[in-house]
């Protein structure tokens, strides 16, 4: 099965962006770590998956929120999720495009994740109690998306 547009230099390169991604145990583990090297790797995964999957499946469309959320899934400790209701809670300008978006979005919830205690009490006790992703919950809940039918 070939999951490439048009191209095999569409296909190599996205699957170099893909094997570029730091896929190592490590990365999975929990973490209390949330300084700007954290933003970065956040950032940088996501923009390489919105790179492969454009590539792969020849769209336009860059899918920032679907890819957030999917590696938020994966990757609760180290990578926060992205939609319409945080971005607009946290008051990111509808202007700029979604790469720059996440990019804001991302260092403002790490910087809130590194504000809090270390301990992750304030999380809840749904596993994973990740500081992440009690933001995520958080800033979706109280930017309206409790009235929201997503």
């Amino acid at each position: 099965i070939r999951f490439c547009s048009s191209s095999a230099a569409g296909c190599l390169s996205s699957r170099q962006n893909t094997e570029a991604i730091d896929w190592s145990p490590d990365v999975f583990r929990p973490t209390s770590a949330f300084g700007p090297e954290r933003v970065d790797f956040a950032v940088e995964l996501v923009d390489k998956v919105v790179a492969s999957t454009k590539e792969l499946s020849g769209s336009w469309r860059r899918e920032y929120s679907w890819t957030s959320k999917t590696m938020h899934w994966l990757l609760p400790w180290r990578v926060p999720a992205f939609d319409k209701i945080v971005r607009d809670y946290l008051g990111i300008p509808k202007g700029w495009d979604n790469k720059r978006a996440y990019g804001e979005v991302a260092r403002r919830i790490f910087a809130l994740a590194r504000e809090e205690r270390p301990e992750t009490v304030w999380a809840g006790p749904l596993k994973p109690c990740t500081p992440l992703r009690a933001l995520d919950k958080w800033l979706w809940w109280d930017g309206d998306g409790k009235d929201s039918h997503a």
